[in-house]
């Protein structure tokens, strides 16, 4: 008995979503096939011919192999043209959690400057135009992306300025943060702060002082109680958020006076 394959296109590719079981199981398809020689052979192959077999089998646990054997490719123009193709056609499936994976390694395993800034490029491009307002499976969550963009400019900093579209993405999660005020409340959730975090941590490292006016208004709603944590007992106080917050206006601030 022969796993099912996909056949291989020459441009536009549109992997077929894996039958997934539940979060942590093997799919139907793996486990009619895990005891056989067949399967192991393929998972040896998958590692040193990535994108060949992530192309030939839909099977979720062969594509999460392929997937770690590309973190061992060299990355090229060929492989990042690949990559665009194939998260496209993910999406298009609906299978976001594997094109999530695929866009992680596109954008941490670039080599040069300007296949850098082209893989966060991409990546925005794939946020849903409404995102912050509701999802769509075909579009990439603003929190998982930000989680990989994020950690992308903390190793590589230095494309930051020539990212287009960023300042509008960093900017959606702190008004996110400052429209916590209207709910009557005044309350926002550690997700909320999460993710904050994550913005507020990387303008710091870049100095990108265009922030200060947002970050000077965070820290006075934070200073007259219109903004406070929902659980302020726990290890995330409201203090140590100001003192983020107020460290980096300080950050930038300093950056203005230098010139």
């Amino acid at each position: 008995m022969h796993l099912r394959s996909v056949p291989t296109g020459t441009k536009k590719r549109k992997p077929a979503r894996a039958k997934g079981a539940a979060m942590g199981e093997k799919s139907p398809e793996a486990r009619r096939f895990e005891s056989t020689d067949e399967l192991r052979e393929i998972l040896v192959f998958a590692q040193d011919r990535p994108f060949d077999y992530f192309e030939r089998y839909s099977i979720k646990e062969i594509r999460e192999v392929c997937v770690q054997g590309m973190y061992r490719q060299r990355m090229s123009s060929q492989n990042a043209t690949w990559a665009q193709e194939c998260i496209k056609g993910l999406l298009q499936n609906g299978d976001r959690e594997m094109a999530q994976k695929v866009l992680e390694w596109y954008i941490f395993e670039p080599a040069f400057p300007s296949a850098e800034k082209d893989a966060v490029e991409f990546a925005l491009s794939l946020l849903y135009p409404h995102a912050f307002y509701g999802g769509d499976c075909h579009y990439i969550k603003p929190d998982a992306l930000l989680k990989m963009i994020a950690g992308k400019l903390k190793k590589a900093p230095h494309i930051y300025p020539s990212i287009r579209g960023l300042d509008k993405f960093f900017g959606a999660f702190l008004k996110q943060l400052a429209n916590s005020t209207n709910n009557g409340q005044h309350y926002y959730y550690s997700d909320c702060w999460c993710q904050v975090e994550r913005v507020v941590t990387v303008i710091a490292l870049v100095e990108d002082t265009s922030y200060l006016p947002t970050l000077q208004e965070l820290s006075a709603l934070f200073g007259r109680g219109k903004l406070r944590p929902y659980d302020e007992k726990g290890p995330l106080t409201k203090e140590m958020h100001l003192a983020l917050i107020n460290a980096t206006i300080k950050i930038l601030q300093k950056k203005i006076k230098k010139g």
